[in-house]
């Protein structure tokens, strides 16, 4: 990779397209970073996803600005990371302005949520999904996230504030599955997050995934740092992950536990199927009746195998990409 030019386009989320941009560079490359989207306000993002005419022109300005911020590189890879809002003509112009680049597509959503996506793969010369469902059904090849470095730095023996630790949006029916938690006993530390009150509205009345007794006072509206996440993550017994219903693939958190080495809690059936699952670790529940045994939370965390631990690297996931 030395020396290797690459345009990375992906999301601003939790830091991850930080984290792989100087993961490419500790690597040797040149890396030149945009996100993929042309706003992050909560108004601009409802529409990129739900209402893609209205910020069509939006979308065309910011690749065009895009386009011309990197046309006179020799790009070896153009590197689309769940970048949704991605327009074609942006990678086909780009492609016939450098035929030796090399276009490679990775999805960390699946395509039941985000079926734009699918369009923007067809460009690609090589494309990772981290849903094995899609892999099979559209011709993606399986790789899972990664976790990152700072909670693997962040493992150790702590003293325990909580049984039960969640952080992340509370979308769908994670409110309703997380508030069932918080009735069975156990010592909660959960911190729901919106981007605004706009969303709230947005779930409750019109998606319907909210309850009647759901208010806005429930949430939270500023996110923390990831240094507040790990802080907490560390004093809880174990920490639960929700993933979206009819989603195979693994969300990030439990690649975030493994790193940090806690327990998992997750309504997420097919982390069987992945080389780091022990029942000692991780405890697969019901979303619709979710149980946790306490004896789950009294036994002690198993160390997983150094070699199947180091495959969920940062350095792994991208040695895997780039091959």
């Amino acid at each position: 990779m030395k020396d290797k030019i690459i345009v990375l386009v992906a999301p601003k989320f939790f830091s991850y397209d930080e984290m792989i941009k100087k993961g490419l560079e500790d690597m040797g490359a040149k890396v030149f970073a945009y996100d993929a989207r042309y706003s992050n306000t909560t108004k601009d993002k409802i529409l990129m996803k739900k209402a893609r005419l209205f910020a069509h022109e939006s979308i065309k300005r910011y690749y065009e600005g895009v386009f011309r911020d990197i046309e006179h590189l020799e790009i070896d890879y153009l590197f689309l990371v769940d970048a949704l809002t991605c327009p074609v003509w942006f990678i086909q112009k780009l492609h016939r302005l450098k035929p030796d680049m090399e276009v490679i597509t990775y999805n960390w959503d699946s395509i039941a949520n985000q079926k734009e996506l699918l369009r923007i793969s067809n460009e690609a010369h090589k494309k990772f999904s981290f849903d094995p469902d899609d892999c099979e059904k559209y011709g993606y090849t399986f790789r899972p996230t990664f976790f990152d470095p700072d909670y693997e730095a962040a493992a150790g023996d702590y003293p325990k504030t909580s049984d039960l630790f969640f952080v992340g949006t509370a979308h769908n029916d994670r409110y309703r599955i997380l508030e069932t938690l918080k009735k069975s006993g156990f010592k909660t530390d959960f911190y729901y997050y919106l981007q605004s009150k706009l969303q709230f509205f947005y779930y409750k009345y019109i998606q319907r995934s909210y309850p009647k007794s759901a208010n806005p006072q429930d949430f939270n509206y500023e996110g923390l740092t990831k240094a507040q996440v790990i802080e907490r993550m560390k004093h809880a017994e174990a920490v639960v992950d929700i993933q979206h219903a009819g989603q195979t693939g693994l969300t990030l958190r439990p690649f975030e536990t493994l790193g940090m080495k806690k327990k998992l809690v997750t309504t997420s059936a097919t982390v069987k199927n992945y080389g780091f699952y022990n029942e000692k670790n991780i405890l697969i529940i019901d979303r619709e009746n979710p149980v946790i045994p306490p004896e789950f939370l009294k036994e002690k965390y198993e160390e997983i195998p150094a070699e199947i631990y180091n495959k969920y690297t940062l350095e792994a996931f991208l040695k895997d990409i780039f091959k």
